[in-house]
């Protein structure tokens, strides 16, 4: 067998570790400590079937614990006895592979004689040793061609014979399995048989029993029948034109029962569409501002007002659109700016607040995560000098006193250090929490911007500039400003008429309110209309 490579990922102080080693002698030195023993352990156990002694180099500080060997006959895992490749006894590899640092060696030149004398001689010492040396002598005297032949002959012989049986097994096989499924076949064809029958005779009583019942109650029937006959022999008797007029007169009867309940249905109907149109009059006159009809003629009255206002109101609009649509929102708002830099500052320092706040609590956070890695760390250091502190106290047994009370003190810090730790991490989680709710905290913009960006301003300089463009138009058009005067004053009057209707809003809306008041006007007069129509058709 020829190693190749030698891979540590844990193993006594080597931690991901890697030798290789070519053909022939490969020779390992290093100062004494360096691990040249540990190798060489590695190497054994490695080679060798799982042993517990090999736990003891389990390495301090690190989880991963093993390795792998690559060789000419295949890859050895550490720890692992699996059938690809052959592993072989701790004490037989000791014996005959391994001369160890304790071993005895008379000279230290290397040579194949001293080397197979001084193996042969270890080898003799195990009773594995002895077992071999007596298999090679006898190997020596046998003639293995001769026996492997024979072996080989046999083998065949066998394979022929077991050939043989195994077809006459799988036809019989074969042949017994058709022979079930026949049977089972068979079997469950007289099932189904039997279960037919006993169907088809249960069929057949309930039936029969049935036909005898509708016959006895047909009979039972006709009887009736015939007595309620006897009852009306007198009708022979009676003129034929005298049964026609009674006829007639029935039909008639039934004619004007069926006429009688259409109506009443009708009716009905009639009276839940007046309830409707009494519901939709009742809504609509609330929505005119009138407690009863009897307020129509007041409401038809101010509407007509409202509109002569409204027509007056579109008139001067129109007069006054020429010059930029901006000026009449800042007469309608004569303080929009100081609104807006109000807003703009409020906004300002709502964001700043958020700022604030996020960074103080990245600075709480990184604080925290600080001060928790110490505590990690220092109760990783503490309980590492606890538990080395406690293992000198189990091997020197003369100063174990000494060495359990730090151990007990060690070990207590290093609790204390990792709920700390614990406390530490779940105060940062809460605050990453409150971070991400700050950021996704966004300020809504001021309303009075949403309105000046329909007009393409954008930031308070061009509002700033606008408004001083529309004070020297304002300054330069005394006429326009009496115009707007009366077109404000016109506005206002709408609006407080329209008040009295229960309608509020701004000056955009005045059109379409007096158009909807007059709509609402003309639906009550419809509805009353139909109303009355209602009222005329059940009278």
């Amino acid at each position: 067998m020829l190693i190749k490579k030698a891979h540590i990922d844990g193993f006594g102080k080597f931690v991901n570790a890697s030798f290789k080693f070519g053909p022939g002698l490969n020779i390992v030195f290093g100062p004494n400590e360096s691990g040249k023993t540990t190798l060489a352990r590695f190497l054994l156990y490695t080679l060798g079937k799982p042993s517990n002694e090999a736990l003891k180099y389990r390495p301090w500080g690190h989880n991963i614990f093993g390795g792998y060997l690559e060789t000419s006959d295949g890859k050895y895992v550490f720890g692992e006895d699996t059938a690809e490749v052959p592993k072989y006894d701790i004490s037989l590899l000791e014996s005959i592979a391994f001369i160890m640092e304790d071993d005895e060696l008379e000279a230290v030149k290397v040579d194949r004689g001293i080397l197979e004398s001084t193996l042969k001689k270890k080898t003799e010492k195990t009773s594995e040793g002895r077992i071999l040396r007596e298999a090679i002598k006898r190997i020596q005297t046998l003639d293995m061609n001769k026996c492997l032949l024979a072996i080989s002959e046999e083998i065949r012989k066998t394979e022929e014979m077991i050939s043989v049986v195994e077809e006459k097994i799988n036809k019989k096989n074969t042949f017994f399995v058709k022979i079930k499924n026949v049977e089972t076949r068979i079997k469950d064809l007289q099932e189904q048989i039997n279960a037919s029958e006993s169907n088809l005779e249960e069929l057949r009583n309930a039936k029969k029993s049935e036909l005898e019942t509708k016959i006895s109650q047909l009979k039972r029937n006709i009887e009736a029948i015939e007595t309620e006959l006897t009852k009306y022999l007198w009708i022979e008797s009676l003129d034929t034109a005298v049964v026609d007029e009674a006829q007639n007169l029935i039909y008639k009867l039934n004619s004007i029962k069926a006429r009688l309940e259409a109506l009443e249905t009708e009716q009905e109907k009639l009276k839940e569409v007046l309830q409707k149109k009494d519901r939709d009059i009742e809504e609509k006159l609330k929505q005119l501002g009138a407690s009863s009809v009897d307020d129509l003629e007041s409401v038809g009255l101010r509407l007509k007002h409202l509109s002569l206002l409204t027509k007056m109101y579109n008139e001067r609009v129109g007069n006054v659109v020429d010059e930029d649509p901006l000026w009449r929102l800042f007469l309608e708002n004569e303080n929009i700016l100081e609104q807006a830099e109000e807003e703009e500052q409020r906004y300002k320092e709502t964001i700043n607040e958020i700022e604030s706040t996020k960074l103080s609590l990245q600075n709480e956070i990184e604080r925290n995560e600080q001060t928790a890695k110490y505590s990690k760390d220092l109760s990783v250091v503490s309980a590492s000098a606890g538990f080395v502190l406690f293992v000198l106290g189990l091997l020197f047994k003369g100063i174990s006193l000494f060495m359990y009370t730090p151990a007990v003190v060690f070990l207590a810090l290093a609790v204390f250090l990792m709920f700390n730790w614990k406390r530490k991490m779940a105060s940062v989680e809460v605050l990453q929490e409150r971070l991400v709710e700050v950021s996704m905290k966004q300020p809504q913009q001021p309303s009075v911007w949403k309105v000046l960006a329909n007009y393409g301003i954008t930031n308070i300089k061009q509002l700033r500039k606008k408004y001083t463009e529309f004070l020297e138009w304002k300054a330069q058009n005394i006429e326009r400003q009496r115009l707007l005067n009366e077109l404000k004053d016109i506005e206002q009057e709408v609006i407080k008429e329209l008040s009295k209707f229960g309608v509020t809003g701004a000056a955009q809306m005045i059109v379409s309110a007096v158009e909807n008041l007059q709509r609402t006007f003309g639906e009550v007069q419809e509805l009353l209309y139909e109303k009355e129509s209602l009222e005329r058709r059940l009278s």
